[in-house]
């Protein structure tokens, strides 16, 4: 195995995982991003494994968790490789699979690599008994993991000095108060004065 190489799994022993990513476009919805990726996904399987992915082997997810531990669809995922009949995931990138830190990308690489399951993206294959390609799927994951990071410093520094200028962060206001947009366009809080009597 190796770059560009696949080895010729029929469409029936493929499964495949689309995850919505923090990274995705945030100009197209939850539902437009993973029909894109099915789309990509399902032309790819017709393409080069002679068929449609049934749906009972796809799984979806739409998740902020990190850890594989808050998602319930790729733990399905991971159960299901254990079926000898399914011989590779099929993901349009491997981040998609994780972006979890070290413990969590080496919990997925061993239940990949023992079931002796293959990871296939649009531009490779995987094969992770080959230690030169797991090392490559590993770096992948990896980089995905540091972007994540560096996008998380990123959102919580504009969220920081947005409530330096007063600005309300919260997605659900206290009780008492409404979220109201004030001059200047930004979010801040205004008294709800039939909950505000409670509260005094």
């Amino acid at each position: 195995m190796g770059y560009y190489t696949q080895e010729k799994f029929n469409y029936n022993e493929v499964i495949i995982y689309s995850r919505k990513s923090q990274s995705d476009d945030p100009g197209q919805s939850v539902d437009d991003v993973l029909a894109k990726h099915m789309t990509m996904l399902q032309e790819y399987a017709e393409r080069e494994l002679g068929g449609r992915i049934p749906e009972e082997n796809i799984y979806r997810e739409v998740v902020s968790g990190e850890s594989i531990d808050g998602r319930v669809e790729i733990k399905k995922a991971l159960a299901r490789i254990e079926d000898p009949g399914i011989k590779a995931v099929l993901v349009v990138e491997p981040q998609r699979l994780s972006r979890g830190d070290l413990e969590d990308c080496g919990r997925l690489i061993n239940s990949l690599r023992f079931t002796k399951t293959q990871v296939i993206t649009l531009m490779m294959t995987y094969d992770l008994e080959n230690k030169m390609e797991r090392k490559f799927f590993q770096d992948e994951l990896m980089r995905g993991r540091d972007y994540l990071e560096y996008v998380k410093e990123i959102l919580f520094r504009g969220r920081f000095a947005a409530a330096k200028r007063g600005e309300y962060i919260l997605a659900v206001p206290p009780y008492g108060y409404k979220k109201v947009v004030n001059e200047d366009g930004a979010n801040t809080l205004a008294i709800v004065e039939e909950e505000a009597v409670i509260v005094r």
